[in-house]
């Protein structure tokens, strides 16, 4: 039924005056609140896409330079597109080293130790978590990723005969 037939009196729902009116006032408050419940909801919803503007992204790639006295870092991603990223008090940095033998699972929740912004170096591998402020890319956390340690051949000499026993590859 619509609102304003409901509202209108005919001559089959012809009721008395004063619980018209009070039926008039009841669904007027309902419509309000529905008013209500839908322009919070619009509120609450445009403020949600505004802060997912400031979410965290990360990004891999190649230190190209490192500038000490902006605090900023510049890598070399793998669409070949040069990014600076600046860091602050709060940046955590850490370094990574694959363990050999290690499993992927274990690479992949290891959070590598604690470093300073002396691991920084042009030519290594970072990971970089950062957001977007004010137009600029500040790092939340700086992980390096190290090289796997390389075996060194390591030769076992008899101490009697002075000959090589074993020879490690």
């Amino acid at each position: 039924m619509n609102l304003i037939e409901d509202l209108l009196p005919t001559k089959s729902n012809a009721r008395p005056a004063r619980r018209n009116y009070f039926e008039i006032l009841v669904k007027l408050q309902r419509a309000a609140r529905w008013l209500g419940m839908f322009l919070l909801l619009s509120v609450l919803s445009t403020g949600y896409e505004a802060n997912a503007a400031h979410s965290w992204s990360a990004e891999r790639g190649v230190i190209q330079t490192v500038d000490y006295t902006n605090s900023s870092v510049t890598i070399l991603e793998k669409k070949k597109v040069a990014e600076t990223f600046i860091w602050n008090s709060g940046t955590w940095f850490r370094q990574k080293t694959p363990k050999p033998g290690a499993s992927w699972i274990s690479r992949l929740f290891s959070l590598g130790e604690k470093t300073t912004t002396d691991s920084l170096r042009p030519g290594r591998t970072v990971w970089i978590y950062y957001r977007r402020e004010y137009g600029r890319s500040v790092a939340h956390e700086i992980v390096v990723m190290l090289p796997a340690p390389q075996s060194i051949p390591c030769r076992l000499i008899s101490k009697k005969t002075g000959g090589i026993l074993s020879r490690a590859a």
